[in-house]
């Protein structure tokens, strides 16, 4: 019987389905969120370059989460996707996490957090480049190898550094007019309820809270005397161009030439999740927590109770019914009042008290223990209906 072939030479990858691992949601929202020059500059491939195919329109795309504000008593859709990416990968708004945040001002310790981060940014682009250079290095030592493996990894790595340094320059988020607001340094907050008993406020002042939740990303109009229109088609006819060289070329490749291909995408796809990791602690680092009033609560009304208790001091609690934030009942209307009222005692127990001097003033069955007894009792009694035959 012959040897079966167990070398180098016989392996197969399946590049196609690599670099479509992580793919265009997660690089779709790296865009969104915002990326800086230093991560712009970082040699690896995007993770999704088939997002940068199409219309630009989705730059025009929001959060799912909303907010309201106490203060000017509106509802609206959370529009600056860094804040949501924080939120989202820093866990912000899971279950039973009450978080306070003040924007921090360029003298707060927060401010200075941003240099930490920014070293490691600095240490992981000259990592991607040293692995990139490590490449090609192996592309040009190894015999096996072959111009394939070579011109992939720098068309790839070098029109994915483009893209990111034209949309770093094309795209970005306008700042809101100071003369546009009205008390800009006045004092704002924003609430935003997460899905299981939780939240998140973000207090600053009015111009600061502004830039934090409205207001999305826009292209410019032009750059370098071209139009916005010669920009985005470029980028696209040459995105398209360079996925269907490596489709077209990488197939073909050598194993050698296939197996540098795949560092390279590992590589992408590792700075994909590295950089949606530090684009939020950049982003966070522009805030303080207010530890004393964060906490994990339990109940949705505890959540009610700590927003109610935070913004004591703005008007009647007319925003209450404005943002509709709780139930339009008698008994949510009291509580409303008393559970600012007593700050020390439990929301939940101050809401089954009101709500059973309610049912005493009506004169509810379930106003007394032996009532609810008797009514138990009588919801487990079986009634007895004879069957009555209608055959004639």
């Amino acid at each position: 019987m012959a040897p079966v072939a167990n070398s180098f030479e016989s392996w197969a990858f399946d590049v196609s389905a690599l670099m479509v691992l992580i793919g265009e949601p997660e690089e779709l929202r790296y865009r969104l969120a915002g990326r800086s020059l230093l991560e712009c500059l970082v040699a690896a491939p995007a993770a999704g370059l088939q997002s940068y195919l199409k219309s630009y329109e989705v730059l025009l795309d929001h959060s799912h989460a909303t907010y309201f504000s106490p203060y000017g008593c509106k509802t609206a859709p959370l529009r600056n996707m860094k804040l949501d990416n924080a939120i989202r990968h820093e866990g912000l708004l899971e279950d039973r996490n009450f978080n306070i945040y003040r924007i921090s001002s360029s003298k707060t310790p927060g401010s200075r957090g941003k240099q930490t981060w920014t070293w490691i940014l600095a240490l992981w682009t000259a990592f991607t480049w040293l692995v990139f250079l490590a490449i090609l290095l192996s592309c040009s030592i190894f015999s096996r190898a072959t111009w394939i493996g070579f011109s992939s990894c720098v068309t790839f790595t070098g029109w994915s550094l483009v893209l990111r340094l034209v949309e770093y320059h094309m795209v970005h988020k306008p700042l809101a007019k100071v003369s546009l607001i009205n008390g800009p340094n006045r004092e704002d907050a924003v609430v935003l309820l997460g899905r299981g008993n939780s939240a998140l406020i973000l207090r600053g002042g009015r111009e600061d809270i502004k830039n934090w939740t409205s207001g999305g990303l826009i292209y410019k109009d032009r750059a370098f005397g071209l139009p916005k229109s010669f920009w985005q088609s470029t980028t696209r006819v040459m995105t398209l161009l360079v996925l269907i060289f490596i489709f077209t070329t990488i197939p073909n490749g050598s194993p050698m030439d296939q197996l540098m291909f795949v560092v390279l995408n590992v590589v992408g796809q590792a700075n994909v999740v590295l950089g949606h990791w530090l684009n939020s602690k950049f982003c966070l680092s522009s805030f303080y927590k207010v530890k004393e009033e964060s906490a994990a609560v339990e109940t949705r009304t505890e959540v009610y109770a700590r927003i109610l208790r935070q913004f004591k001091e703005v008007g009647n609690n007319d925003w209450i019914d404005k943002v509709a934030l709780l139930p339009n009942t008698p008994i949510w209307r009291e509580w409303a009042k008393k559970v600012v009222e007593k700050r020390d005692k439990d929301p939940k127990s101050l809401y089954d008290e009101i709500s059973d001097n309610f049912d005493k003033a009506r004169g509810s069955p379930f106003s007394s223990e032996k009532a609810k007894d008797d009514l138990n009792a009588s919801q487990e009694t079986v009634m007895e209906v004879p069957y009555l035959d209608r055959t004639p």
